[in-house]
């Protein structure tokens, strides 16, 4: 079966996503282009065996859609960049990571991809852990700014705290698999309860905020997901109701105080990222329908004319969106917006209809990466775990639903050929 080629191949594929060669290792030149070359012989064995076994295809579903399209948009964004190798390198990646989640997505069934995600997150996370107890010199950071945060083998806190908060995740919400016997049974018990000890020990030492914003998120997506069909509604309703307030309050009480932003009260430090955006859009002016291109806005003059002025520079947005809309424009933000919405349209149909854990997991999973993206530009890190584990996701969930509600897939079927059937007791063909 394909799952028994492509599971292993994924395995290292997302084990090799989160792993940064430590400087303290002094490894050779040459070490970066073997990852990425082995990562990129990985994908190749995926795409490979899954063409063979079932064929390569963008799924049914809107959503499915838009994000391909998405994706094939920033990939082609390189070529009104700057037009220079690296650009054109990340868009071949950005390329692949597509490629790559399709053949996963076609072949593996979402349950199947998520034990797998999870069976990659624990070994990682594990062995960061492991890394930080015993190899302090590398899996300790020692910069004046993050000394004493644990990093393990992630690179840096962040990348560290991110990959143990859906360890965490994945740990209180993917079911465990029926054992043969009883003991059996309590020993993946007591593993699993062990798994997310380590996962909150390495949140909680990796000391970042938004690793731990996060792993609360993901908690409370998987308790929304598992409440009684009434209580998620009347919620629903009553988020609805109080929208207007809440958007009120947040465009009265919004204020930008150098590099902090304040809101109702609660005022947050960006670390100078305000200098950066506004920056950012600064420069954007003339070019705002469809950005700079893949890869191309820092380049070494405006690195240059950054510094002149501020004493220091860093050619990173950290946030997601900011990033999409100075690289990608409004063109661009506008289609990953529709993307994400109907992926929203149908995370919501689904959670408060089908009692899935496994769509639960994945409701919690996007949750955080929507999140996650506003400190982090996780959106355009084409070899990244977290932008595998969303495509993956998005691309794999519908295929989910229809194994609840068969009817759905010729519904969806006959709506795309123009015929539009409802059935009685099922989702509607419009998600």
């Amino acid at each position: 079966m394909a799952h028994r080629y492509i599971a292993p191949a994924m395995f290292l594929l997302l084990l090799l996503s989160m792993w940064v060669p430590a400087e303290e290792l002094k490894l050779p030149s040459w070490t970066e282009q073997a990852r990425y070359l082995v990562f990129l012989m990985l994908s190749g064995w995926i795409v490979v065996v899954a063409f063979i076994k079932v064929g390569l295809r963008i799924p049914s579903g809107i959503e499915c859609t838009l994000l391909a399209a998405f994706l094939l948009y920033v990939s082609f964004s390189a070529v009104w960049g700057v037009q220079s190798a690296d650009s054109y390198i990340k868009a071949i990646l950005i390329f692949n990571a597509l490629v790559t989640s399709l053949a996963i997505a076609n072949t593996l069934t979402l349950e199947q991809s998520l034990r797998v995600m999870f069976a990659a997150l624990s070994t990682f996370v594990v062995v960061c852990v492991l890394v930080a107890l015993l190899v302090p010199s590398i899996g300790v950071d020692s910069s004046w700014e993050h000394a004493g945060k644990w990093r393990g083998i992630a690179g840096q806190k962040n990348g560290l705290a991110a990959y143990a908060a859906y360890a965490l995740i994945a740990g209180v919400g993917l079911p465990l698999r029926q054992r043969v016997t009883p003991l059996a049974q309590w020993g993946a018990l007591v593993g699993r309860i062990a798994m997310v000890g380590i996962a909150l020990l390495a949140v909680y030492m990796a000391g970042s905020r938004g690793g731990q914003l996060i792993s609360v998120l993901g908690v409370a997506s998987i308790v929304i997901s598992r409440l009684p069909k009434l209580l998620q509604r009347l919620a629903l309703l009553t988020g609805l109701l109080f929208a207007i307030p809440i958007i009120n309050l947040v465009s009265t009480t919004f204020v930008v105080d150098a590099d902090k932003i304040g809101v109702a009260g609660i005022t947050v430090d960006t670390n100078s990222r305000m200098k950066i955006w506004s920056y950012g859009f600064r420069e954007l002016q003339g070019r705002e329908i469809f950005g700079f291109g893949l890869d191309s806005f820092w380049t070494p003059e405006r690195l240059t004319s950054f510094k002149s002025v501020y004493g220091w520079v860093l050619d990173n947005f950290h946030n997601g969106y900011i990033t999409l809309i100075i690289e990608g424009g409004i063109a661009g933000f506008l289609l990953f917006l529709a993307a994400l919405s109907a992926t929203y349209l149908l995370l919501v149909v689904s959670v408060g209809n089908v009692r899935d854990k496994f769509i639960g997991l994945s409701f919690a999973y996007v949750n955080m990466y929507t999140v996650n993206n506003l400190v982090e530009n996780e959106i355009g890190r084409s070899t990244s775990l977290l932008i595998f584990i969303f495509l993956i996701l998005v691309f794999s969930i519908r295929r989910q639903v229809y194994q609840h509600y068969p009817g759905l897939q010729k519904a969806d079927a006959a709506y795309l050929h123009g015929g539009v059937r409802v059935h009685r007791g099922r989702l509607p063909a419009s998600i």
